[in-house]
């Protein structure tokens, strides 16, 4: 798959992210293979099956941040409705429902990087 092909798929926009670094491909795929060793996802599912409210909104803020940084737009966005559903510091009963559409589309954007 190629790097504009990439975006298509994960819902972002491959001008935008060759802007943002510079139009170099080569770091876009670097900083997108350091997305999938970053343990956010995982601590997101664990924090929420612990009820730890506190640090699943870490993690998904972290997530959304990162996302967004990499133009990574379907992922951001639910990741973002989780974050905002997490704010108050407690876990609602939609949080599961939220959480896998973020997956969802984590799974997707991590499968689409492995095929760069």
């Amino acid at each position: 798959m190629d790097l504009k092909s990439f975006y298509d798929n994960v819902g972002g926009d491959y001008d935008v992210m060759m802007s943002r670094m510079g139009n170099k491909e080569e770091r876009i795929i670097k900083f997108l293979n350091k997305f999938v060793k970053d343990p956010s996802f995982e601590n997101l599912k664990e924090a929420l099956s612990a009820g730890n409210a506190e640090e699943a909104f870490r993690a998904a803020h972290t997530i959304k941040g990162v996302a967004l940084n990499l133009e990574l737009m379907d992922l951001q966005a639910s990741s973002g409705r989780l974050t905002d559903m997490l704010r108050d510091g407690e876990i609602q009963e939609t949080a599961q429902e939220i959480l896998a559409q973020v997956e969802a589309d984590y799974q997707k954007a991590t499968e689409c990087i492995s095929q760069l």
